[in-house]
């Protein structure tokens, strides 16, 4: 018959089971089993004794000395009453041993553990004198098991974080929220020593046994809940640029039997390799087109089945791009997946972050040593600013010598700045001496499947083959001449035009464009080349990419009649018409390369497009765009459904916010010329059309530089002047703004579900700081259970420095927001908030009774702006200040 199992030594194994589960090292557990006695752990001492006081770094060890001595105690209490076996006892010295031998290292982190055994030392009961009081009590052996969990989970905390390789990096931002941890077990074992020392039944130990497993469930599901809040706020208000999308592009079009050079590559494999200290940066450089943003999916592609990789793909198409925005993203996509990371990211300065360059560069070096062996691939740094690049390689640099285990890979054109800084610090690989197969492999493999669809007979079928043989040596390393000339194969139909395409081939890429924009100019149709070389023009000035949507809308614009068909009654095929020099990418035209832009444009090129001339054609296109019926603040919501539905609206988020960026640029193009008669004539329909009537005040923003560019109309025209100035002020406002369109996305889903008092008022503060509307609206629905003191300083944050949306959002929630009106009013005098300043003051003519708003709510008002010294502010409050002091003495204050 088999031995009867004894349930406390079964509670103890279960406890080791579950501790062994969760540390989830198995040589880690290995290790702390070699450890089973106390004069282990006090031999380690003095061995660190010793050493520290030939250092001169002695410490105070002695502090340690409680909290042993307290356990030496337990164990012998374990012993009387249970029959324990080894690993007990080696749980209970093991791990105290590891971590004062690995927290030596570094003075705070032995500080820290040193200073936690103290205090838990000093709340460990007396065990021997309370074995001898409560011996009779059947129930101890409960307590002791639940010592023993209290024990554990200290240690648990301490292993779990003391055990990663580079703690060291991150010890001072992430060790509070283990110290947060290692509290609330602190806290455990204080209630279970009041609970031995006195008198204890058995539904006591259940009842703490439940208590300790409700707290560490809820501590867990807080630290995470508000971690991931904290992180999604700042990434919010930083929005960083995420390039998964292009790369998923190329992985679509990298053609197999491509790249295959770079992967044999002895220098490649090198960098590849981690344990190689000598190849940390490899530049990938070439000349344009030569096919290294495609080579850099390849590369990315490679590293990820290594390692960790973070990058981006830097393109002229966006001329906004900064060394700043692109450390943000190389942040943010590092700490995506990692919690350790995220809470070393929610310990930076959010302000600083999004501002500073240097804050930036340390909090992705720190992010880094805690990371690891990471890959970091930049493409394209030769198609933004050559002082926006200088930073970025400069820091880059600086981010190699500091982190031992980042390899990075820079691709891009060899241009002479970036020679100066990359050159004597990096090894290159020549790309266009190297990628020859590469090409032949991509024209093979492409006109396998052309072939495929075509029905040549077998005598054209072998003459084609023969004209395409040249093609890759004829590219001399320039990937991107074969691409367009194949494509440009790709759009014939007949056999008879293939062969004179191919009979004498481009001798280079610019003599391929040329053949693209030569069978454009000669079009018979003047219609059909115009439209076509508006498409290019309009792709290489516009200030920011054009969707095929709102491309195909601008292209039905007449600016001859602005009652003209605005309705786009079919899609358009952009390769088709332009050739393969435009593509169409995530719904964006664009060019296929810098170099396409760069040949239309130049004035030595016959046939070419005036850059100052199609800059005027699109922001004329604009503007009568603008001008026409669909605008009239006159139709009604039925008719603006009836036009959404048909697609009126495709070009207005262009028109609205580009119209006069396109104006500046015109003018600064120009240059000393006489601005066009005809553009004067658009604007000024402009103004006299939609002009808004019923606005009234100044919108002059504190800090807005001058506009140099707009001076030319001020003499000639000076309410035009006004107008633009306005114009370029509010966009400035809108592009300072925490909130753009291009970067919208649902607040509702950066919030957690779980949310409870204690998450509610912090979020909300946050949420009201950074203007989130939607956000707010969201979680409004807490609002009311705040304390009326909180809400009244949620309004005031919101008037001094949020939306009049915001401050309605507010003012409608608190049912006491009449009475508070004048704090709220005050608080946007202080914020110089105008616009919530009339709100406010909108809402007394409507809301307001003499009873809520006397005469001393008034006072502190005109006290505000005296202190504020703004006369704008004072005008806008004028009128209700004279009715406040007046005389008069009876009818309200209206009235008055």
């Amino acid at each position: 018959m088999a031995a009867p199992i004894d349930p406390v030594q079964a509670a103890f194994q279960s406890v080791i089971h579950d501790f062994k589960d969760k540390l989830s090292d198995t040589k880690l557990y290995n290790e702390i089993l070699k450890t089973t006695s106390i004069d282990e752990v006090y031999d380690a001492t003095d061995k660190l004794q010793e050493e520290q006081a030939k250092n001169g770094h002695l410490r105070h060890l002695s502090k340690i000395e409680p909290y042993l001595e307290r356990l030496r105690e337990y164990s012998g209490a374990i012993d009387t009453f249970v029959q324990t076996k080894p690993n007990v006892l080696a749980l209970i010295w093991g791990p105290i041993k590891l971590l004062i031998q690995w927290t030596s290292t570094l003075k705070q982190s032995f500080d820290a553990i040193i200073n936690t055994t103290e205090e838990i030392g000093g709340l460990l009961p007396e065990f021997k004198e309370v074995n001898q009081l409560f011996a009779h009590n059947v129930q101890l052996k409960d307590v002791l098991v639940l010592f023993f969990q209290d024990i554990l989970d200290f240690y648990l905390v301490a292993l779990q974080f003391f055990s990663k390789p580079r703690w060291r990096y991150v010890f001072e931002s992430l060790w509070p929220k283990q110290r947060d941890r290692i509290k609330l077990v602190i806290t455990n074992i204080g209630r279970h020593t009041a609970l031995m020392r006195n008198e204890f039944r058995m539904e006591h130990i259940r009842e703490e046994r439940d208590a300790r497993l409700r707290a560490l469930e809820h501590f867990e599901k807080m630290d995470r809940s508000n971690r991931q809040q904290e992180y999604n706020i700042i990434k919010t208000g930083i929005s960083p640029k995420s390039y998964d999308d292009k790369l998923d592009w190329l992985y679509g079009r990298i053609c197999e039997g491509t790249g295959k050079w770079l992967l044999r590559d002895p220098t490649f494999a090198k960098w590849l390799d981690f344990a190689d200290v000598s190849t940390k940066i490899v530049w990938l450089q070439g000349i344009p087109g030569a096919g290294k943003t495609f080579l850099a999916g390849t590369v990315i592609s490679k590293a990820k089945t290594t390692g960790r990789a973070i990058f981006a793909f830097l393109s002229h198409v966006f001329s906004s791009t900064s060394a700043l925005s692109i450390l943000h993203s190389l942040i943010f996509q590092l700490a995506s997946d990692d919690d350790d990371l995220q809470a070393a990211l929610c310990q930076s300065s959010r302000a600083d972050l999004k501002n500073s360059i240097t804050v930036a560069v340390s909090l992705l070096t720190t992010l880094l040593k805690c990371a690891g062996p990471v890959y970091i691939i930049i493409d394209g740094g030769d198609e933004i600013h050559e002082i926006e690049r200088g930073r970025l390689f400069r820091q880059l640099l600086e981010l190699s010598k500091n982190c031992e285990e980042t390899k990075i890979l820079i691709s891009c054109r060899p241009e002479a700045d970036i020679i100066a800084i990359l050159g004597s610090a990096s090894t290159s690989i020549r790309v266009d001496n190297r990628n020859a197969g590469s090409i032949q492999a991509f024209i093979t493999r492409q006109s396998q499947r052309w072939f495929e669809t075509r029905n040549f007979l077998s005598k054209e079928r072998a003459e084609i083959e023969g004209l395409l043989a040249p093609i890759a040596a004829n590219a001399k390393g320039m990937f991107l001449y074969a691409k367009v000339l194949w494509s440009s194969i790709e759009l014939l139909t007949d056999v008879q035009s293939i062969r004179e395409e191919l009979r004498v081939l481009p001798e280079d890429l610019d003599a391929a464009y040329a053949r693209i924009l030569s069978r454009i100019n000669n079009l018979p149709s003047v219609k059909a080349k115009n439209q076509r070389r508006n498409i290019l023009g309009w792709v290489g000035c516009s200030p920011t990419p054009l969707t095929i949507q709102e491309l195909e809308q601008a292209l039905m614009v007449d600016v001859e009649n602005v009652d003209g068909i605005v309705r786009v009654p079919c899609s358009l095929n952009i390769v088709e018409l332009c050739g393969p020099i435009v593509e169409v990418v995530d719904e964006y035209v664009q060019f296929v390369h810098f170099t396409v832009k760069e040949y239309i444009f130049n004035p030595r090129v016959d046939g070419s497009i005036d850059n100052t001339e199609a800059t005027l054609s699109l922001a004329k296109c604009c503007i009568w765009y603008l001008l026409q019926s669909h605008f009239d603040p006159r139709i009604t919501d039925d008719e603006v459904a009836d036009n959404i539905i048909s697609g009126k609206y495709r070009l207005h988020n262009f028109a609205v916010t580009m119209w006069s960026e396109l104006v500046k640029r015109y003018i600064s193009l120009n240059g000393s010329k006489s601005l066009s008669t005809k553009l004067i004539s658009a604007l000024e329909c402009l103004a006299i059309e939609r002009s808004n009537s019923d606005f009234s005040g100044s919108i002059e923003l504190a800090g807005q530089s001058d506009q140099p560019q707009l001076e030319k109309f001020k003499d000639q025209w000076p309410e035009l002047h006004t107008m633009l100035c306005h114009v370029a002020q509010f966009r400035w406002r809108c592009s300072s703004s925490d909130y753009h369109m291009s970067k919208a996305q649902s607040h509702n889903n950066l919030l957690p579900n779980d949310l409870d008092a204690d998450d509610i008022q912090p979020l909300l503060f946050d949420l009201v700081g950074l203007d989130r509307v939607e956000a707010v609206k969201s979680v409004l629905h807490h609002f009311n259970k705040l304390d009326s003191s909180v809400q009244k300083e949620l309004g005031k944050l919101a008037a001094s420095s949020g939306s009049a949306a915001m401050v309605q959002l507010i003012c409608i929630a608190d049912s006491n927001r009449i009475s508070t009106y004048p704090d709220f009013l005050i608080e946007s005098i202080r914020g110089t908030n105008f616009e919530t300043l009339r709100w406010f003051l909108s809402r007394i003519d409507s809301e307001v009774q003499e009873d809520k708003f006397h005469l001393s709510a008034w006072k502190f008002v005109l006290v505000a702006l005296l202190e504020m010294g703004s006369i704008e502010m004072f005008q806008e409050c004028e009128k209700y200040l004279l009715a406040a002091f007046s005389t008069t003495t009876h009818g309200n204050w209206k009235s008055r």
